[in-house]
Order: structure tokens, then C-alpha cells, then sequence
């Protein structure tokens, strides 16, 4: 997806073609620390998109103090200035970034760059390039030190410009730069790389393209937002049905049962989870219990309940009835067990629809963690990226979005917050609204 709302450049290699000056400054360094050049395994594993710090720390191999990395740190970055300088018909930035700047501008969308370059680089670029003309330099995030990878950095750079993660379109060009990028939350990645590259960047996490120069990008934007989204995968409980509710009920009784007060707060907390994650919060509200003969009493009273009857959310038949005319692969991702889906599918007559079912006790991690939506996504066939989830929860839209999916949110208990809305492309009252906004293509 490129719907983005802020964009966050890589500098080194992406705006300005440079690698070649760092290699050459980096050896010089390497030939007086170590005596010998670095290897090209280096180069790609481990000083591309790396600090200073780190690298020169690599290098010396032992304990040295902050002052001796900082030396070499501004040795270094002399070293390769002057290399830039020296070659005029290549000090310029990358073929369309002006343009592509201005396109930004016109859009209102923010951007700024997160770069391991330190500052004395980043003022020596603002300064050779302009760029405080196009961005705010107070945004601009730099190796002062105290970054150990580009993580921070994203996560920083986004706060600045006030722009979520998720909603952020970050370009690189290096492998661990990219790798920090999905770490950081972004999902929305573009490489700069050359053309006979292309395939080992492209089926990365979080890529959604590569271009070699930005006179691309217009072109890159036009043909993702092109790609049509395959499939659609439903959470269960509070989002097909209207469970949360029956399950409310169950967990006070056994708690009642257990000699506890039962606060709604435990709900609100477990919603959505299962396995280690559910066996915690137990643990948090109701100290003392035996965790899996509580959750074995839950699990047969809940049956008991719905053993004829399992409550429909509205417009459950008419969303489903929908997306399968249309073409959609469908699934469910729950965290329920297998035979709790195929039995609320089968008691609903719904279990037609679904061309895959995933349940969280088959994965490792149950949501906020993405695994449940991945596998999902893998037995429809799919690209995490080409599929919606459709879900009730706080911790549900956390695990779509993790995943990689874009997340439509459809409340049940809790109405989502600002910062839970952004992680959505849209929030409804109801499954007969999600309909709607397919039909009137409020989606992409």
C-alpha cells in the first residue's frame, strides 16, 4: 500500500549516491586500525546503515573509550567529505528527489530524513544540497552517539514530523537499514537499489517496491495503489459474532465460582488474547488460581451456552455474501480454539464461506503478535499485504497491522483511541457499514 501520510528518507546511498566515498574513507580508517581494508562481507553485514560507534568499535575489537570513537568518528567523515567534494560531477542528489520533494509539498505531507551520517555530514549536506529549504532541520535525525541501530532513529524521525509509524513511508537502500525500518513498525518501505538488485530486496518485509532514481517513485505509487486487495480475513468473537458478551458472562461465573469479585476490567484487558498471553492476565486479576482448570471451567460453560445458539453480529450474512461474490479469498484468524470456530461456523451455517481458518492455539504467540494473521494469510495463499483484517479489538488491529495487513476496526467492547485509529485505514459501527464502504470504494 502506498497511502501514506509522512515519508522518512535514508540519506547515505538513497537521496545521495555516495557508497563509494564511504568505502574509500572506511578503508583508510580500517588500514590504520587493523592494517588491512574491509571485505565486502563487511561492507553489506555490517558497517552499511550502521553508526560510527559501532563500527569503529568492531574495528578495534576491545574496550576504548568514547573519545578515541569520536576521533575517528570526525576522521572518517572528514576523509569522506573531501572524497565528495573532489568528485564535482557526482555531488548532487539522486535524479527526481527535488521533484519528488516538491510533490510532497504540494500534498502536505511531511518528511525529514533518519541518517547514520553524524552531524558534522548532516550540516556539510543541508548546507552543499538546500535542504533547508524542503525540510525542517530541527526533524532531521542524525548519529549523535547514542543510537545503537536505525530503530530508535525511525521512531524518533516520526515523532517529529507527527506522523504514526504505520503510516509512514520510509525509503533505504541498505539491508540493515531496511531490517530497522520493519523493526521500527513501518510497513511501507521503498529501496533504492539497482536494477540487478531488485529481486533481492523486493519479497524483503515491509517492501513495497524499488525504484533505481526517484523519477520513479510517481510511477511505483501508481502501480501499488493499482494492486487490487485478494483476500479478507475476519477476526471471530465480537466481530462475526456476538460472543464477548457470552464470554463476559462466563468468565464472572467462574470467577464467582473461584470466590473472587469479577471486574469488567479483566475483559477488557483478555480481549482478544489466548495461550501464554491469556494465562498471565488470569494470573494478574485472580492471584492464587490454578490457570488451567480456571480456563477448563470457562471453556465448558461457554460451550454449554452456545452449544445451539451462537449470537450474530448484524450484517454478518450480507458482508460475507459480499466479499465472496466479489472474489475476496476469506478467512478467519482467532484466537479461539479450532473446534470453537467450526462449530460457531457450523451452528451459523457460515463455515461455506471461509477458504482458510487459523486459530491462536496453533501459533507460537497469540495477538497483539502477528502470528495468527500470518498464518492465515499463508493458507489463503496470500501476501499479508493483500489482505484486510476485519476485527473488534485493540489487540486484533495491533496483530493485522503487524503482520502487514491493513486493518478495518468494527468496535465491540472498547472504541479505539486516536492513536488505535491510525493503525486503521477505517473504523465502523458495523459489519453492514464495512459492506457500505466496499460498495461506495472508501477502500483501497
Amino acid at each position: 500500500m502506498m497511502n501514506y501520510k509522512g515519508v522518512i528518507f535514508d540519506f547515505n546511498g538513497t537521496l545521495f549516491f555516495d557508497n563509494d566515498k564511504h568505502i574509500l574513507a572506511w578503508n583508510e580508517i580500517s588500514r590504520i586500525l587493523r592494517n588491512r581494508e574491509i571485505s565486502e562481507e563487511e561492507l553489506h553485514g555490517k558497517f552499511n546503515g550502521t553508526p560510527n560507534e559501532q563500527n569503529i568499535r568492531y574495528m578495534m575489537e576491545g574496550p576504548v573509550s568514547i573519545e578515541v570513537v569520536k576521533e575517528y568518528s570526525e576522521l572518517k567523515e572528514e576523509l569522506y567529505r573531501n572524497y565528495c567534494k573532489n568528485d564535482s560531477s557526482s555531488f548532487h542528489l539522486v535524479a527526481g528527489a527535488y521533484d519528488y520533494f516538491q510533490s510532497l509539498k504540494d500534498r502536505s505531507i511531511p518528511f525529514t530524513i533518519a541518517s547514520a551520517s553524524i552531524k558534522s555530514n548532516i550540516d556539510f549536506f543541508r548546507k552543499s544540497f538546500g535542504l533547508d529549504k524542503w525540510m525542517d532541520p530541527d526533524t532531521i535525525v542524525y548519529d549523535d552517539g547514542t543510537y545503537e541501530n536505525k530503530i530508535q532513529m525511525f521512531s524518533d524521525a516520526a515523532a517529529n514530523i507527527g506522523v504514526a509509524l504505520e503510516n509512514i513511508l520510509i525509503i533505504e537502500d541498505s539491508f540493515s537499514g531496511i531490517k530497522s525500518a520493519y523493526e521500527s513498525g513501518c510497513r511501507k518501505i521503498v529501496v533504492v537499489c539497482k536494477k540487478e538488485k531488485e529481486e533481492e530486496y523486493k519479497n524483503l518485509p515491509g517492501v513495497v517496491g524499488t525504484i533505481q532514481t526517484f523519477e520513479e517513485i510517481a510511477s511505483l505509487e501508481n502501480k501499488v495503489r493499482s494492486t487490487k486487495k485478494k483476500g479478507i480475513i475476519f477476526d471471530m468473537d465480537g466481530t462475526l459474532f456476538d460472543t464477548e458478551s457470552v464470554y463476559n458472562r462466563g468468565w464472572e461465573a467462574v470467577a464467582i465460582k473461584y470466590g473472587y469479585q469479577y471486574d469488567r476490567e479483566f475483559q477488557r484487558t483478555a480481549l482478544g488474547s489466548s495461550g501464554t498471553v491469556l494465562k498471565g492476565i488470569i494470573k494478574e486479576f485472580f492471584p492464587g488460581v490454578d490457570v488451567d482448570q480456571f480456563i477448563a471451567d470457562f471453556l465448558v460453560w461457554v460451550k454449554r451456552e452456545l452449544e445451539h445458539h451462537v449470537p450474530e453480529k448484524a450484517g454478518l450474512h450480507e458482508i460475507l455474501t459480499y466479499v465472496s461474490e466479489k472474489g475476496f479469498k476469506i478467512g478467519i484468524a482467532s484466537s479461539s480454539t479450532l473446534a470453537e470456530i467450526r462449530h460457531n461456523l457450523k451452528v451459523t451455517g457460515i463455515e461455506g464461506y471461509f477458504d482458510a481458518i487459523a486459530s491462536g492455539e496453533e501459533v507460537p504467540m497469540s495477538k497483539p503478535s502477528p502470528d495468527v494473521f500470518l498464518l492465515a494469510a499463508k493458507r489463503l495463499g496470500l501476501n499479508p499485504s493483500e489482505c484486510y483484517v476485519v476485527e473488534d479489538s485493540s489487540n486484533g488491529v495491533r496483530a493485522g497491522v503487524a503482520a502487514g495487513c491493513t486493518a478495518i476496526m468494527v468496535p465491540d467492547v472498547v472504541w479505539p483511541d486516536e492513536e488505535l485509529s491510525q493503525k486503521c485505514i477505517l473504523v465502523c459501527d458495523s459489519l453492514i457499514e464495512v459492506k457500505d464502504a466496499f460498495e461506495q470504494d472508501r477502500l483501497e
